[in-house]
């Protein structure tokens, strides 16, 4: 008979064929029915035995294994770790934003130093200024007229000083006299009184030399008539709107007018004249001559020395006393005619040209026709050498003794 079998958990007598334990349900499998003990039941009833009662009472202390056991493959999850209590980051120290930005304004300090540096570098030496007399109403000596001021001035000038005037609107009469100084009468005319006050007239002198200047001024015209030493170094003339006379000095004459005519005469030196809406005319000028229009005339007598005469509207005409020898002369029109009066036949090569005009030359300078045809050519006057140049797009051209 082979030994009884107990449940391996609580010890309960375990009897073949029983899967689970009666007293704490754990499983029997892993005895099979062959090795499960045999045992003899109790007699039965009918033998008139009374069959003995099961073991049931509970154990004498509780079972808390499972009943189940778990497959191999599962795995008890890992014991987990306190998690540790929260710390807050450091914080950053004020001291580098403050670093950090005064290195910027620092390096801001030095570009911009460089680039003043180098602009001042660059700027040419400043020119100290120009102690200015101003001539302006109420000086002593100022008269007035009606709508008319009235103001005489005098400055020292010397043979090789330089004279400039700035005008805006109102004649300009230039005259040579014996004495070393310049008159200067002004003359402004409109507005009021108090307006005629309020307009400064400058006077500007520098190293002996003289600059008068007429800010804008609505309203009123300033008039300039001056007297100047007979010989100046330069004399320069501007004016917006105005009649330019020159006469009876000699020097380097420069005069830019852009509403009004030009007149030089008796000038000893050279002479560069520019309008845009004006005539001009030049007579007994003692040196090279550079005269130019856009919408108004040039009338050139008696010069001596190189002419470059041009005009855009308007026509030229020059009258020469004497040909100077090895001197060119250049005159060109755009649209007007164009007269030359020589007093004999020059020794000079001419090349004429017209588009839209004929051609006139005098027969006693010897010209072989077939070398000048009805729109120009060239040929030799005399024996020929200095250049002398006649054009015009639209007008006619005539050379006459």
């Amino acid at each position: 008979m082979s030994m009884p079998i107990h449940c391996e958990n609580c010890g309960a007598e375990i009897f073949g064929g029983q899967r689970f334990c009666r007293s704490c349900g754990r499983p029997t499998s892993q005895y099979s029915e062959e090795d499960a003990p045999t045992q003899a039941m109790p007699p039965s009833a009918a033998a008139g035995a009374q069959r003995s009662p099961v073991d049931t009472a509970p154990p004498a202390r509780p079972f808390t294994n499972p009943v189940y056991t778990p497959p191999g493959y599962y795995q008890p999850p890992a014991a987990r770790l306190p998690v540790p209590a929260y710390t807050p980051p450091p914080t950053r120290s004020g001291w580098g934003w403050i670093v950090g930005i005064i290195g910027v304004v620092m390096l801001s300090l030095i570009m911009m130093g460089i680039f003043i540096f180098t602009r001042i570098r660059s700027r040419p030496p400043r020119i100290p200024a120009v102690p200015a007399v101003r001539v302006e109403t109420g000086e002593p000596g100022a008269i007035e007229a009606g709508n008319e001021t009235t103001t005489p001035r005098s400055f020292p000038l010397s043979a090789t000083a330089k004279f400039s005037l700035q005008n805006t609107s109102g004649n300009i009469t230039i005259e040579g006299w014996d004495k070393p100084e310049a008159e200067v009468v002004t003359v402004k005319r409109g507005g009021s009184a108090q307006d005629r006050r309020n307009l400064k007239l400058i006077a500007l002198t520098d190293g002996g030399n003289l600059t008068l200047q007429t800010p804008p001024a609505r309203g009123i015209d300033v008039e300039y008539i001056v007297r100047l030493p007979k010989k100046l170094a330069e004399i320069s003339l501007e004016s917006t709107s105005a009649q330019i006379e020159v006469a009876g000095v000699s020097g380097k004459i420069t005069v830019r007018n852009t509403n009004g005519g030009v007149s030089l005469s008796k000038i000893k030196g050279s002479v560069s004249v520019k309008t845009t809406n004006g005539a001009a005319e030049l007579s007994d000028i003692g040196g090279d001559v550079s005269v130019s229009s856009t919408n108004g005339a040039l009338d050139l007598t008696d010069i001596d020395g190189t002419i470059d005469a041009s005009s855009i509207n308007g026509g030229i005409s020059v009258s020469f006393g004497s040909v100077v020898p090895n001197k060119p002369l250049k005159l060109e029109s755009t649209r007007g005619d164009i007269e030359v009066t020589l007093p004999s036949t020059p020794d000079a090569d001419l090349k004429i040209e017209t588009v839209t005009g004929s051609i006139d030359i005098d027969g006693d300078f010897g010209l072989d026709s077939r070398s000048i045809g009805s729109r120009g050519g060239s040929g030799r006057l005399g024996k020929g050498g200095q250049p002398l140049s006649i054009k015009t797009v639209t007008g006619t051209i005539t050379i006459a003794k």
